[in-house]
């Protein structure tokens, strides 16, 4: 006979932790959505944002770099939207390791280790669906095996009364 106790703790536990992480991903989530990354180059003359959703979404020029010959412009304006990108990034690594408990005080200048894979927006956030349709498919699964043990132990329960009704 089955021990039915056994696979309710299991159950159990996988709710719990499922539950557990799924306000965790949305949190994640949000907080990705909330981060701004900030860069300026030229003094201050030149300011950039950067966005989980938009990338680069903001470019601000003081009319006097203007002034400035077109290949001096051009890197000017590369270096305020890479800051802004590495700002970015770094704040990502950041959210990421306190979701994750990564440590984001490495030594690595690039970051925390485990918070690599969520340096790209749309990388981080396509690992996020990710984990929820893994999380959705082993719902699934354990719903189909709930399923299945309660076939068994209605299978069980009949053929017990059926052996009451034979001794009568």
């Amino acid at each position: 006979m089955t021990d039915f106790g056994a696979v309710g703790d299991g159950l159990e536990r996988i709710l719990r932790e499922a539950e557990s992480g799924m306000p965790k991903l949305g949190q994640m989530r949000e907080r990705i959505g909330e981060l701004v990354g900030k860069g300026e180059a030229a003094d201050g003359r030149i300011t950039a944002e950067f966005t989980s959703e938009s990338g680069l979404c903001a470019l601000e020029l003081d009319p006097r770099v203007l002034r400035l010959p077109v290949a001096e412009l051009s890197q000017e304006i590369r270096s305020a939207v890479n800051a802004a990108s590495k700002d970015f990034q770094d704040q990502l690594s950041r959210v990421s390791g306190e979701f994750f408990g990564g440590d984001t005080s490495s030594a690595d200048p690039r970051g925390p280790q485990d918070a690599k894979p969520f340096q790209n927006p749309a990388a981080a956030l396509g690992q996020l669906e990710k984990m929820g349709n893994s999380f959705a498919g082993q719902m699934k699964d354990l719903l189909r095996e709930l399923s299945v043990q309660q076939q068994r132990a209605k299978d069980a329960a009949e053929r017990f009364r059926d052996i009451g009704r034979d001794s009568s």
